[in-house]
């Protein structure tokens, strides 16, 4: 009993002097939503598993061949504007993503290992996402307690890292990692995916000098800036100089995809709107006789830049940019399912170590899918149709018990008996395993356990 005795005063110590040194163990991010938590908290058990996954940084998984795509891209120097030559070589030269550039002494910073757990004030007030705006609600974001959420987008960090230098100097930066939202079940949603998010600041001379490149522009060159954006009607009337900034962001944007997709696609920009960025516009690739949208992108409003600046100084020019890793992922390598990436299998994740993943998913042998439809009268303290009662919170409940064996949930009917004033909505259920055939009698277990607790927590008389 001495040694015994011995030893753990000897532990005490230890543990004591590590922990005046700084040596403490760093708490998961599990354990730290847990501490958290309160009333207001919907974080659910299918989240707490997904938290400490860090996908992006398992080696050889296909998001991680994405980030490190996407690293190496941007690892290489950047054109500074500091010439009229550098600017006309940019814009002007036949293959500008080829051109070299003089003193060209810029590359973007990387940050991949930001906490999601962010507050309500960094993830909406500070973006000008207003109290009463959808996304707040808890249908679409996950609330940890009142004031803290896991993020839904890595915008949230922007206005910090711009903060970090003077409006003056040129900036560019890149963060990657995961985020969350109650979304749609179906094969290319899931309440936790991966962004990335970019951004270019032009320092003040930059900005200064593509005014005075603007002005040294004949008639013709001037035509042939605004030829090049004619598809954006909204960017048609803009100056020159943030005409100049949208067309090094889709020229940086363009090369971006062509590189980590390794191929030459048919690329077109369409005009859209974002809470951020104005003007704003969408890259959309083509693929079989069709365009998917694959980012979002503009010139980053005064509301995001103005914390960088001090109170006697012009306000510079900025783009950002947003990408899905997915989607990204789901095109290069013809993955059908996203919850192909969050599955443990090893058949899975050893096609990827193959050839340093340059190959095509070999699907795992498709397993036949179950369907199961459950009706249910919504409760009268809903109104007919104002909406609250949300598509997104029956999602979240069918996941929580199904897990990954969900693949769709939707609505495929509902109706309103005037005469007892009570909605009734059908919702049909399509059940599929990843890795293995399922059984009626296991689904079966899973639909009386989403029937229970659907009477339970939301209230709804099952049919």
């Amino acid at each position: 009993m001495g040694h015994i005795r011995a030893f753990q005063r000897k532990s005490q110590l230890f543990r004591r002097l590590f922990s005046q040194l700084g040596y403490q163990k760093k708490q998961s991010i599990r354990e730290q939503i847990l501490s958290a938590t309160d009333g207001h908290s919907n974080i659910t058990p299918t989240i707490l598993d997904l938290v400490d996954r860090e996908l992006i940084h398992s080696p050889c998984h296909p998001l991680n061949l994405i980030a490190l795509k996407i690293k190496e891209y941007f690892s290489r120097p950047r054109p500074l504007f500091k010439s009229f030559e550098q600017i006309r070589q940019r814009f002007f030269a036949s293959n500008p993503m080829c051109a070299t550039f003089q003193d060209a002494n810029i590359c973007f910073s990387t940050y991949d290992s930001i906490s999601p757990i962010v507050s309500t004030y960094e993830n909406f007030d500070a973006l000008g996402i207003g109290s009463d705006h959808p996304a707040r609600a808890p249908s679409d974001t996950y609330y940890i307690n009142q004031n803290t959420v896991l993020r839904t987008h890595m915008t949230t960090h922007e206005r910090r890292f711009l903060s970090q230098s003077p409006p003056s100097a040129p900036m560019a930066f890149i963060l990657l990692g995961d985020v969350y939202r109650r979304d749609q079940v179906d094969s290319l949603h899931y309440p936790a995916f991966h962004q990335l998010e970019m951004v270019r600041r032009f320092g003040v001379e930059e900005s200064t000098n593509f005014k005075l490149f603007s002005h040294s522009l004949s008639s013709a060159e001037r035509a042939h800036i605004y030829n090049k954006i004619s598809h954006i009607e909204k960017s048609k009337h803009l100056p020159l100089p943030q005409t100049l900034a949208i067309l090094d962001m889709q020229l940086e944007l363009e090369g971006l995809i062509s590189f980590v997709l390794q191929r030459d696609l048919p690329m077109r920009w369409q005009e859209t709107e974002f809470p951020f960025t104005k003007p704003s516009q969408e890259l959309e690739i083509g693929k079989k006789n069709e365009y998917i949208e694959i980012l979002g992108s503009g010139l980053l409003t005064d509301h995001i830049l103005g914390p960088s600046l001090s109170s006697n100084e012009g306000l510079p020019l900025a783009w950002a940019a947003g990408l899905g890793i997915e989607r990204i992922a789901m095109f290069l390598y013809e993955i059908p399912d996203i919850r192909l990436f969050w599955s443990k299998d090893e058949k899975f994740l050893s096609q990827f170590r193959e050839n340093g993943g340059a190959c095509k998913f070999r699907p795992i042998s498709k397993h036949p899918p179950i369907s199961r439809d459950i009706s249910f009268w919504l409760p009268q303290t809903y109104a007919a149709d104002d909406g609250s009662f949300h598509f997104n919170s029956i999602s979240e409940l069918i996941r929580e018990k199904a897990g990954a064996l969900v693949e769709k949930v939707s609505l495929i009917d509902q109706y309103l008996d005037t005469k007892k004033g009570r909605k009734s909505q059908c919702y049909r259920i399509i059940f599929r395993s990843l890795e293995r055939s399922l059984c009626d009698s296991e689904v079966n277990q899973i639909l009386t356990a989403i029937k229970q607790d659907l009477a339970e927590r939301l209230k709804v008389d099952v049919r």
